[in-house]
């Protein structure tokens, strides 16, 4: 969620992963959208460990790799990062300009994610109107500059322009939630654990991230193993009281109305058995949101590069 540039000339979408990485080129013609190219490949896991590159030069290499023969006539890009070195919180501010909040927000900052101001880049966003007077509610997400800059030192070597940077439940919620959604939670399970991301009417409110669960000790867990079940009623605990000390401006019930998760096949079914068995609330599959199906003439390939496709749009938002 860092700006580097306008919004123009057009960007495509770079996801980025543990293991792997993938592109999407979004073109608009008047009123309808064009998932025009897609790439993806598999990175070795010696490149990236950690939730940062640890080969920048294998790394350049690996993203000139993904790059050749698109067709791809821009080297402006809009990159989604892995959610587990990101800070995201919702915070409580008095009402005022948005070029204050910004400076509010630096001078706040220390007291809400266990670094220095000077060592994150970090950035916001005004999502309402807190209960108490005069109060605003402001997301912020945050990222510590040494992670950011391993990436971005070999994707300027690659050629590249980047003009902004998100986590990729970020990209992934611009596909999927729906703008009047009710109160929920977006699952995503990877390599390396699994994200909890409280979200309401289609943002992202909390992001808690679990080192215990990951594609593969899912893949493999017994559904009456303790420790995972304890582990997935700590996340749903938190966010049920979360909901409840009024950090959201609720129309109706607190409850979770329902959970969407990303992953691997056997993972989303293990994980989803274990909601479904301990929780009361509805399991989704990974869907297309109503605007983006409105939007695109042809949705063939999106959800396969849902992340690097949420990036793209990023500048049609």
């Amino acid at each position: 969620m860092i700006n580097h540039l306008t919004l123009k000339p057009p960007a495509f979408g770079l996801s980025i992963s543990a293991t792997s990485l993938s592109l999407a080129k979004v073109d608009k013609k008047e009123n309808e959208f064009l998932l025009s190219i897609v790439s993806r490949s598999q990175v070795n896991s010696e490149i990236m460990g950690k939730g940062r590159v640890q080969d920048p030069k294998a790394f350049a290499k690996e993203i000139r790799k993904l790059i050749r023969g698109t067709r791809l006539k821009t080297n402006h890009v809009n990159i989604s990062l892995p959610e587990e070195r990101f800070f995201i919180k919702v915070v409580e501010l008095n009402n005022m300009s948005k070029s204050d909040v910004g400076n509010a927000i630096s001078n706040e900052l220390e007291n809400h994610i266990p670094f220095f101001s000077e060592e994150v880049y970090f950035d916001f966003e005004i999502i309402g109107f807190s209960e108490r007077k005069n109060g605003i509610k402001v997301l912020i997400a945050a990222i510590p500059k040494n992670v950011v800059d391993s990436y971005l030192d070999p994707i300027k070597n690659a050629d590249l322009k980047p003009r902004s940077i998100e986590s990729e439940l970020h990209s992934l919620s611009r596909i999927v939630l729906e703008g009047d959604s009710g109160l929920g939670v977006l699952i995503n399970v990877n390599k390396n654990g699994t994200s909890f991301n409280l979200f309401f009417q289609g943002k992202i409110y909390s992001s808690l991230y679990s080192e215990k669960m990951n594609v593969n000790t899912l893949s493999k867990v017994d559904l009456s193993e303790k420790a995972i079940i304890d582990e997935v009623k700590k996340y749903f605990n938190f966010y049920k009281d979360f909901s409840n000390k009024n950090a959201l401006d609720l129309n109706s019930s607190s409850e979770l109305e329902s959970v969407f998760i990303n992953g691997n096949e056997k993972s989303r079914s293990k994980l989803g058995e274990l909601i479904d068995e301990f929780f009361e609330v509805e399991v989704k599959p990974i869907a297309l949101n109503k605007e983006v199906k409105n939007k695109f003439s042809n949705t063939k390939n999106i959800l396969t590069h849902s992340i690097a496709t949420g990036a793209a749009l990023r500048d049609f938002n």
